[in-house]
């Protein structure tokens, strides 16, 4: 895929070079949102906390020539500022929603003048032109209700408890023993609870996620050779897995031992207020 560069420039975050493709969806080159972001692995950042299907790959003028880059779209964006600790992150976020989106959208995916001369030569261009148009109406309508909706999961988070900013912080991959201590329980209990609400099943003796969550980067399967030669795969939980088991354990009534400590402190409080 190859499209028109277009470079936004901050004082502060530097430059980011977007594209937008075929369908009118701004894309933002990764190394430059992860420079911006002070992830200092691009590559892991895209790994661990971009899903998939928000990653593609596009042609790219640089001084050495046209070459294949990594792009993210407005929700792997909004995930690498989501997972970064920087107070900058806030800023960045602002320009991006405030000066970067509203510009290009503004401008349009496909009233180039190219575009234009081509319509008055080809009166079979001209309906497809007015297809095109009216589908990147339809686009932006989503991609405004997507932004609105990430907006509020970012609140939302930003306003979350310690546990969250622990989790944030914890960097590598986890057994679901280690998870399971946060909250108090066993590794056999919370794979049980997991089981029950159909997020993951066993298969030759290896918890497997349903197709609904398994290419999400909730998890990463390792491989180890026991002593006698036996080779097993073992499912670790990633960050972000951590992190949608927070929420789904908190949705089943599990709070983290951390929030359950603050729970009984708010309890308390409110108990002695009441009996004065």
């Amino acid at each position: 895929m190859k499209n028109q560069l277009e470079i936004f420039r901050n004082p502060e975050f530097g430059e980011v070079r977007t594209q937008v493709d075929e369908k009118g969806e701004p894309w933002f080159c990764a190394k430059d949102v992860c420079d911006a972001l002070k992830h200092t692995n691009s590559r892991r950042a895209i790994a661990q906390l971009v899903d998939e299907g928000d990653v593609t790959k596009r042609y790219t003028p640089t001084s050495s020539g046209d070459q294949l880059m990594t792009y993210i779209n407005e929700s792997g964006l909004y995930s690498l500022i989501l997972f970064s600790k920087l107070e900058s992150a806030k800023r960045f976020k602002h320009w991006v929603t405030s000066d970067v989106l509203p510009t290009i959208r503004k401008r349009g995916a496909f009233f180039t003048n190219d575009a234009l001369e081509r319509a008055v030569r080809e009166p079979d261009f001209l309906i497809k032109l007015a297809s095109a148009i009216k589908h990147e109406r339809q686009q932006k309508e989503m991609y405004a209700q997507k932004c609105t909706e990430q907006g509020e999961t970012i609140k939302q988070l930003e306003k979350q408890s310690a546990y969250v900013d622990y989790v944030l912080q914890s960097p590598g991959l986890l057994n679901i023993n280690q998870i399971a201590q946060d909250y108090g329980i066993s590794a056999q209990c919370l794979n049980s609870l997991l089981r029950q609400h159909l997020i993951q099943y066993k298969s030759n003796n290896q918890w497997i996620l349903y197709a609904k969550y398994k290419d999400k980067g909730y998890v990463h399967s390792t491989t180890h050779i026991l002593d006698n030669g036996i080779v097993v795969m073992h499912t670790q939980w990633t960050q972000k897995g951590r992190l949608f088991l927070y929420e789904q354990l908190k949705s089943w009534g599990f709070y983290p031992i951390m929030e359950q400590q603050d729970m009984i402190k708010r309890t308390d409080l409110f108990s002695m207020d009441y009996g004065r």
